[in-house]
């Protein structure tokens, strides 16, 4: 699973009316480019390296007929390695830095430590994995790593660790309002500790 990182980008700008658009400095227009500019920087990283900086909320302005002095983006960056997120977050911080000198406005990017990677211990896998291949009917071996998070990661910085997903039996994915699971996969999970 991947680092997760939260990230909040704030773009200050100047609110005028938009029939004075020149008395003001566009919060929105900022941050649509660097929205363009993240995301560009993002898929320019070599095929194969698993990673992610996208956001999911973009709130800005007060009126139609008013330009924005202030705008919101919210989103989340995520990595396998140290490297590549803090690669991920100096291309954020330059973009932010080079626009905010071609607007003329303030631009705060904010992001958190986030959870690590979890990145099982090959070792300690290597010794459970001819006991999950003889009796786990269903077991699969992940073809690439997931784009979620877990706070378990902690774990895995202390001791060797290795993580399953267990799975809910009904196909039903998490984080939805239909969630429901299988009771039965408690015990395949219990049998498989």
């Amino acid at each position: 699973m991947s680092r997760a990182s939260e990230v909040s980008v704030d773009v200050y700008g100047k609110s005028s009316h938009i029939g004075n658009a020149a008395a003001g400095i566009d919060a929105t227009a900022a941050a649509v480019e660097i929205y363009g500019k993240a995301r560009e920087a993002e898929a320019d990283f070599p095929e194969g390296v698993f990673r992610l900086l996208n956001f999911g909320k973009f709130q800005s302005g007060t009126a139609r007929n008013i330009i924005s002095g202030h705008t919101e983006l919210v989103g989340t960056l995520r990595a396998f390695s140290d490297e590549d997120f803090q690669w991920l977050i100096s291309i954020l911080k330059g973009v932010a830095e080079k626009l905010s000198a071609e607007y003329g406005c303030e631009i705060d990017v904010k992001y958190t430590e986030g959870y690590p990677p979890i990145v099982n211990n090959v070792e300690l896998y290597e010794s459970v994995a001819p006991a999950l291949h003889s009796s786990l009917e269903n077991f699969i071996e992940m073809p690439e790593p997931a784009m979620i998070s877990e706070d378990y990661s902690f774990y895995g910085l202390h001791v060797p660790s290795i993580f399953f997903y267990v799975g809910t039996g009904t196909g039903i994915a998490l984080h939805t309002t239909k969630f429901d699971f299988d009771e039965a996969a408690l015990v395949q999970g219990f049998e498989l500790y």
